[in-house]
């Protein structure tokens, strides 16, 4: 069975499910969750990828339980950790906001001095969005995004492979959101391109 998981930015090759027996995920959890941040693991997502060497090595996508809220939001740290030799180790965590969609929830990390209200309201404008251009980009908002100012009026959210760049335009103290950027990168051959747009 392939399984592709969601990375912070990206996702991992392919590989197989992996259920870390219950020493591997007590050793995760005190990696990523309990030992830096005093908070319990929520849920692992393990993939097991052989090696062409002849290794196996093991990737997991953590996420910590909820750790309180900001501007009503709950919040929750979620890293990335992998075993290629007997220990795990885990990148350092970021701290995402949990945003409810219609019908999934998104992990949300702020890069930056942007409100938690500012960021959310983008996200969501970004997920309204159901074409842009000829693209269908209806499912682009997944799992996990990353906001960061590209300057004082407009900002760029990645999710996974999905760029997104969204103005903001005030016109007479009423201001508005609007995306002028909505590309896929396909990476090919260790080149990064943009699908078409």
């Amino acid at each position: 069975m392939t399984l592709l998981i969601p990375l912070l930015l990206g996702s991992l090759a392919s590989g197989s499910d992996f259920l870390p027996d219950p020493q591997e995920r007590a050793e995760v959890a005190q990696l990523a969750c309990l030992g830096p941040h005093r908070v319990a693991l929520g849920d692992i997502v393990a993939s097991k990828r052989d090696g062409v060497d002849g290794l196996v090595s093991y990737s997991a996508i953590v996420r910590c339980q909820p750790r309180g809220r900001i501007d009503g939001f709950r919040t929750r740290y979620r890293t990335h950790c992998e075993k290629t030799d007997a220990q795990w180790q885990c990148a350092p965590a970021a701290f995402a906001l949990v945003i409810p969609l219609s019908v999934r929830t998104v992990d949300l990390i702020i890069e930056g001095r942007i409100s938690a209200s500012r960021a959310v309201a983008m996200l969501r404008y970004a997920a309204s969005i159901r074409h842009f251009g000829v693209e269908d980009t209806s499912g682009w908002v997944q799992d996990v995004c990353t906001l960061s100012a590209l300057d004082a009026s407009s900002w760029e959210l990645v999710c996974g492979n999905a760029h997104f760049q969204i103005a903001e335009d005030c016109i007479r103290n009423r201001c508005r959101l609007r995306m002028f950027l909505a590309e896929k990168v396909v990476v090919s051959s260790g080149l990064r391109r943009p699908a078409s747009i």
